[in-house]
């Protein structure tokens, strides 16, 4: 696999940048400007227990030191500063669960780009803390985790009370167009292109949702690796349903691949629709940066090397 090498903060490290084809045949050019998404680790705390993550409720009283948000700010202004950060995601671990730790996180990020393009990922318990962050209307996405359309099997997933349908609509009216679903594929939840189907078409009538995607479980435990559902007839239906339209296709090599599409229900508004797989974790490039929630700096999640700052 063809790399570049790219001086990170004092480290030279053999990087590859995300780079979407449309063909597996055709590997684009990431190499002339590599950018990475940031993975920015709000905490390892999480009040969920869901079999398939490895952040878990066991962490949930662990100790957590202070953000370093002066070593976070030297790190996005030198990043920033030479365009090699697409976007930041942040994560957890739950990030609302200490606003206060997460408001700190994203005021730095703003103060190191004003315009930068920020997404939050959470399970959904916890909104009304999104309304405890001070830049929260700079978010470019909210992303609930939401694995089943009936919240008592969703709670199930989580063992945790999550957002009913008639709370996401009021986040949904508040965040117009900034909020999207992320369904795990989960054998006896949403498993099936039946099941699928009405997931997205109950996704489709929540007002103001940006998009409502499918994600393939990463085989990075034991659950995750028994617990993987008939991928081919879910993508076949993706395919072939006719009132789902203007496909797109995209593949990183053989690491990841995606596809979104536009779904029209017959008794709903048209609908953003996306399914993601990660196919392998073991990287042996610099795909991804990492800020931990211990305030270190990786390469990639299956941490590969710590760049010092």
């Amino acid at each position: 696999m063809n790399t570049v090498s790219v001086e990170l903060l004092g480290t030279r490290v053999n990087c590859r940048g995300y780079w979407c084809s449309h063909s597996l045949e055709n590997g684009g050019d990431p190499l002339s400007n590599p950018q990475f998404i940031f993975y920015l680790m709000a905490t390892d705390q999480c009040n969920g227990l869901c079999s398939f993550c490895d952040i878990q409720r066991k962490f949930f009283n662990k100790h957590e030191l202070d953000p370093d948000t002066e070593k976070l700010r030297i790190i996005l202004t030198d990043l920033f500063g030479r365009n090699l950060i697409s976007k930041i995601s942040i994560t957890g671990g739950e990030p609302l669960l200490d606003p206060n730790k997460t408001n700190k996180l994203i005021n730095v990020i703003f103060e190191a780009n004003p315009e930068a393009i920020v997404d939050i990922t959470t399970n959904g318990s916890l909104l009304k803390n999104l309304l405890l962050l001070e830049q929260v209307d700079k978010i470019s996405t909210i992303h609930i985790s939401r694995h089943h359309f009936e919240t008592v099997r969703n709670n199930e997933i989580f063992s945790l009370r999550t957002a009913s349908f008639e709370k996401i609509q009021q986040y949904a009216d508040r965040f117009f167009g900034k909020i999207s679903l992320n369904c795990c594929l989960v054998p006896g939840y949403v498993d099936s292109p039946q099941m699928v189907e009405q997931y997205l078409d109950w996704a489709a009538t929540i007002r103001g949702l940006k998009s409502a995607g499918l994600i393939s479980l990463i085989k990075k435990n034991v659950f995750c690796e028994n617990s993987q559902v008939n991928e081919k007839i879910i993508l076949e239906w993706i395919d072939n349903d006719p009132n789902n339209i203007a496909h797109n296709y995209n593949y990183d090599t053989d690491i990841c691949e995606c596809r979104s599409w536009q779904r029209i229900p017959s008794t709903y508004l048209p609908i953003t629709c996306f399914w993601w797989k990660v196919k392998r974790l073991s990287i042996p490039y610099c795909r991804q940066m990492v800020f931990t929630a211990d305030n270190r700096l990786t390469v990639n999640f299956k941490e590969i090397g710590e760049i010092q700052v």
